[in-house]
């Protein structure tokens, strides 16, 4: 095991819930809610801050497996571009074939 400690992490569930329970509190008591939680008021502002600004979530789940390409936003084009070159190479072919017979 590793001598290192564990950073401590917060669900949603869990900010609002002490939020909320903060919110309620009489001033005189955020102090006891924040040591029974062990937070520091500087994690409640930061909380609220991302409440109001409706970003408040969690860690986006990563997800396994190989990391997709980026998609290339030229690939129609480039699709396009290449039935454009067979269909004119069928073309001039075939003018060929004709200035030779004639």
């Amino acid at each position: 095991m590793s001598d290192r400690p564990q950073r401590r992490t917060f669900s949603v569930a869990d900010k609002l819930r002490i939020l909320d329970e903060i919110d309620r509190a009489r001033p005189g008591d955020v102090g006891a809610i924040l040591r029974r939680e062990g937070l520091y008021s500087s994690n409640v502002g930061r909380w609220r801050r991302q409440r109001d600004a409706g970003t408040l979530h969690g860690p986006a789940p990563a997800r396994s497996g190989p990391k997709s390409a980026p998609a290339n936003p030229h690939k129609n084009d480039v699709v396009r571009l290449e039935r454009e070159n067979a269909r004119l190479r069928d073309q001039l072919t075939r003018a060929a074939l004709c200035a030779n017979v004639g």
